[in-house]
């Protein structure tokens, strides 16, 4: 009779035997460094289990700086109040864009899609957008993920990760666009193709939609930019919220426009004092 004695566990980061938050080399990368790790291994950004998400943990563990739900190696080091005016910075994708690119032109042969991106001031507070999580299903193993999405009202296209495209194996339609930034009429992104993603409320699991999604490498930088403190809106309850961690840096996958905005829309706005939260209701949370 053999029985098992000892299991051993490789550390996802390094392969040696020790579990992730044991990692020395793990603990020594940036707090941005693990956080990419963790998300582009689909761990749980709580427990670093790989058969779940945070949204899905059962783990009676907490951030030990914050008691918020997501590990202790991914609380970002320097939190900033949402009054501190140094704490905001612009979405860097255009400026990054340019750098890449700059000033791609128009060719008759490719269709335009002008893509609005969020700039705002850093003389101002920071500033919150629109952030929802999205039920979505690969359909080649029907398995289910959590997709990050940006609302923009302003862009007139929506857009996916390249990454998120290969997780989902996803179907891909060649067809060249080029994308333009907020007033400028010169492209700055280039995408090759486009995917059709259904994605369900994870709220309302009545509600799905289907879009049509340009692919690029990336979207965004991290949203927010740092980790803010907010106070929820009292009439507002926790577990009805789009984005449960709306105010921790987390990669954006998935862009949602102006087309889909307008299709997840409901009446309802729970307003806070004067410079503090508003609540938007939509079919998302």
């Amino acid at each position: 009779m053999y029985k098992v004695v000892a299991t051993l566990v490789a550390c996802a980061f390094c392969t040696l035997n020790h579990k992730l938050f044991n990692c020395k080399k793990f603990s020594k990368e940036s707090v941005d460094a693990r956080r990419e790790f963790v998300q582009t291994h689909r761990l749980c950004f709580n427990c670093f289990g790989s058969d779940h998400s945070v949204y899905q943990c059962t783990a009676s563990t907490r951030c030990r700086l914050c008691r918020k739900k997501h590990h202790s190696l991914l609380h970002p080091k320097n939190p900033k109040s949402a009054s501190d005016p140094k704490s905001v910075t612009a979405d860097e994708s255009v400026k990054e864009a340019e750098r890449v690119k700059p000033n791609l032109p128009l060719t008759s042969g490719e269709q335009s899609i002008p893509q609005v991106v969020t700039c705002v001031s850093n003389m101002l507070g920071q500033v919150l957008l629109a952030t929802a999580l999205v039920k979505v299903e690969c359909p080649k193993t029907k398995s289910t993920f959590f997709l990050r999405s940006l609302l923009d009202q302003g862009s007139q296209a929506s857009f996916i990760t390249e990454s998120a495209v290969q997780m989902l194996a996803l179907k891909r339609t060649p067809g060249a666009s080029l994308v333009s930034g907020l007033g400028s009429d010169q492209a700055t992104l280039a995408s090759k193709s486009f995917v059709f993603i259904k994605i369900q409320s994870r709220l309302d699991p009545s509600f799905t939609i289907t879009v049509k999604a340009h692919v690029l490498s990336r979207l965004t930088t991290f949203l927010p930019s740092s980790k803010v403190v907010v106070q929820v809106l009292p009439a507002l309850p926790s577990n009805m919220l789009a984005d449960p961690t709306f105010d921790m840096p987390n990669k954006i996958d998935l862009l949602l426009g102006a087309e889909v905005y307008s299709q997840i829309l409901m009446e309802g706005i729970i307003r806070g004092p004067s410079n503090s939260m508003v609540a938007q209701r939509t079919r998302l949370g």
